[in-house]
């Protein structure tokens, strides 16, 4: 699988056109198609890389860097990540203070606390 085979799944993942891709990322028409031909620069390809949340590493390869340590941590993180519901989770952590990230972990800690079993 190439590059341009990792955007078209992504869009498809994501339910957007290519089309659309282009216009919220500042690009110019047919610009993801141009990745056929592996012309792209790499200003472009973290632009891309960013609107889906993906390292410009797994465009060019198709794998993550490891983030997680072991192997439960990662798996839940694929489940949150995979699950829309709870995609939102990892979308806000990127726009959040490190001050309110610290105050939704305290929260969280503070439920689980009144409700082990939940």
């Amino acid at each position: 699988m190439d590059v341009y085979d990792r955007v078209m799944r992504l869009c498809d993942q994501y339910h957007v056109t290519p089309h659309a891709v282009e216009k919220a990322c500042g690009l110019s028409n047919a610009s993801i198609r141009k990745l056929q031909n592996g012309s792209m620069s790499a200003e472009r390809m973290q632009i891309i890389a960013e609107y889906f949340g993906v390292t410009v590493e797994y465009l060019l390869t198709g794998k993550e860097p490891a983030y997680y340590t072991n192997q439960e941590s990662a798996a839940i993180a694929q489940e949150i990540f995979e699950n829309p519901d709870l995609r939102m989770l990892f979308d806000t952590s990127r726009d959040i203070s490190p001050e309110d990230m610290k105050f939704l972990i305290d929260m969280a800690k503070r439920m689980k606390a009144t409700n082990p079993d939940g």
